[in-house]
């Protein structure tokens, strides 16, 4: 699937067209797919998997945009590594067990970039709801987070990179950085 977003890109970058850039008060929908990377713990969850990612939004002005997002990050379970010393005489004895993660996330994002043509940077900051499941060691837990990031658009392509931190507690993932390619369309 990113394969084939990226080739969508190159061809979209590659496409004579009369402008790339977004019209002012034009609505925009987006796809995105990458790796993410997260709070890791030692034989019990994964550091790094895959998100991706869709919106709705608006470009305000030729400078900034109003986005509305959903995005899916998918974390598996590491090799469970059995310590030698098992509980080291604690009872009862309860060893960590290697999980899965899925994070889903709705917010809302704004995107501030410079007008032009070619490769133009761009700096995001979002809010939003975080829904993150670790099956079997922990339940689901919902949460506020707040976003910040940056990237690069050519035409309707863009690389992006965020970090989403939520407020802490109890030992599940406090943080969040996916980095995506996607297509505005």
């Amino acid at each position: 699937m990113l394969r084939n977003l990226a080739c969508a890109c190159a061809l979209a970058i590659a496409l004579p067209t009369s402008s790339h850039a977004q019209h002012v008060g034009q609505t925009f929908g987006e796809l995105s797919a990458g790796i993410a990377t997260e709070e890791e713990q030692f034989s019990v969850r994964s550091g790094h998997g895959l998100s991706g990612g869709l919106g709705i939004g608006r470009q305000l002005s030729d400078l900034f945009s109003l986005e509305a997002r959903l995005g899916y990050s998918s974390f598996g379970a590491p090799a469970e590594i059995i310590t030698p010393g098992g509980c080291l005489g604690r009872s009862p004895c309860v060893l960590p067990r290697a999980s899965d993660v899925r994070i889903t996330t709705a917010g809302l994002a704004t995107e501030l970039s410079s007008a032009g043509s070619g490769p133009r940077p761009v700096l995001l900051l979002g809010v939003g709801g975080r829904y993150l499941t670790e099956s079997p060691e922990r339940g689901a837990d919902l949460r506020p987070y707040v976003e910040a990031g940056a990237g690069v658009t050519v035409g309707h392509c863009m690389v992006r990179v965020s970090y989403q931190a939520t407020a802490p507690g109890r030992e599940l993932p406090k943080w969040l950085m996916p980095l995506t390619v996607g297509y505005r369309f």
